[in-house]
């Protein structure tokens, strides 16, 4: 009896490794964006 697909756990811990990537890749983009505009406001003079 082959198992049905749908019921098939995936590995947690590959989950929880494309959860890490997912937000160490936001949280490089945010700070990247902070730091562009804090650099965009020295130039300014602020």
């Amino acid at each position: 009896m082959a198992l049905d697909k749908t019921t098939v756990k995936e590995d947690p811990r590959e989950k929880i490794k494309a959860l890490r990537a997912e937000f160490a890749k936001k949280a490089a983009d945010a700070q990247a964006a902070i730091a562009a505009s804090s650099a965009a406001a020295a130039a300014e003079g602020r």
